[in-house]
């Protein structure tokens, strides 16, 4: 589920078309993954969800108290914006993968193309609340990874990066602007290196790159099979509320580890990790920017922070109190960032102004 996690997958799989495990076991040798990697970094840190890296300077600061004016509004408790729900379901299709099927939908229309990669600890859903915004003036597209959300479960082998490039052609995209959420964004990026012709742009939030250096201990991952088996699902998704929604636990963010938290074992079986991304950031030649909270997990944004100076020419955007939820917590700022970037106009200023 989140792209960086760099443990091996198991040596024996399920064969395709056999039946899914739906034991706790399978949930937990999944979740287990994502668990190692956030609890080592809470005992090395003291668990503090504060984290500011060195970078963040008297400037940034103060360019980010924009951000929590009042003015906002807020759709959720703990969420800024008022974007309404997108309920537009006339526009929905599916993409042939080979022999599986991708859930996809499509705004339509003449603008700039826009596609959306949902981050692992979520499905599509989380981008309803920018939906309205971003379809006011582009052609969006957003779809679920085989077995999230709304997507059947995969029964073949298969890579984000080679499902992004069949949903591209199934559209008939030469090129688009990259809109992804942690997972997402190590999709976007790997796309953007392999094939730089197919992106516009890259607007990353809280991306998961390939390659980075992740801490592993073993003995957090026994820890939380533990967990896994003593209470199921209930306990894995309370797990990910902790490391991954520190803001809060709207019935909305659960929803979303729910679903995530549904997809892991097929995830585990048959999604295969694509190219190491971390070393060849310095490669990228599109518009980049980046975004992090300062909620979420502190090595990844160590990683985000890293990431920024190795991209050139990328902006940084900081969002005080936000998680690794971005799209939710705060989908004012999240809308005004693409269509800055889609316009070409100066990401930070406009995002942080409010202006178009």
């Amino acid at each position: 589920m989140f792209a960086q996690a760099p443990s091996p997958r198991p040596a024996s799989r399920t064969a395709p078309g056999s039946t899914r495990p739906s034991s706790c076991q399978t949930l937990s040798s999944a979740a287990a993954k994502k668990w190692m990697f956030a609890m080592s970094v809470t005992k090395r840190t003291g668990g503090s969800p504060w984290y500011r890296p060195a970078a963040y300077s008297a400037s940034q600061a103060a360019e980010a108290l924009v951000l929590t004016q009042p003015s906002l509004g807020r759709a959720l408790s703990g969420c800024r914006g008022s974007s309404p729900v997108s309920t537009v379901a006339d526009m929905e299709t599916t993409v042939t993968v080979g022999a599986d099927k991708i859930w996809a939908e499509d705004s339509e229309g003449s603008g700039p193309v826009v596609v959306l990669l949902h981050q692992g600890v979520g499905d599509s859903r989380q981008w309803d609340r920018v939906w309205p915004a971003l379809t006011s003036s582009c052609r969006v597209i957003r779809y679920d990874v085989r077995a999230y959300g709304r997507s059947p479960a995969a029964t073949q082998e298969y890579t984000l990066a080679g499902d992004l490039w069949r949903v591209l052609d199934h559209f008939q995209l030469a090129r688009a602007h990259l809109v992804g959420c942690s997972m997402g964004g190590g999709t976007a990026i790997e796309l953007a290196l392999a094939d730089p012709g197919r992106a516009q742009s890259l607007t990353l939030l809280c991306p998961g790159i390939s390659g980075y250096p992740w801490p592993e201990e073993p003995e957090l991952e026994a820890e939380f099979e533990a967990l896994a088996a003593a209470g199921g699902e209930d306990a894995i998704v309370q797990g990910y509320q902790r490391l991954w929604a520190a803001a809060g636990a709207e019935p909305e963010v659960m929803d979303q580890l729910r679903s995530a938290v549904r997809a892991e074992p097929n995830e585990e079986q048959y999604q295969r990790q694509g190219q190491p991304a971390f070393d060849r950031l310095h490669e990228l030649s599109v518009p980049t920017v980046l975004l992090v909270g300062d909620l979420d997990r502190p090595v990844l944004i160590a990683s985000n922070e890293e990431a920024a100076r190795r991209i050139p020419g990328c902006q940084l955007i900081w969002m005080p109190g936000v998680d690794h939820m971005p799209a939710l917590r705060d989908p004012d700022l999240i809308s005004r960032t693409v269509l800055a970037q889609v316009q070409g106009g100066s990401v930070a200023r406009d995002a942080w102004t409010g202006q178009s």
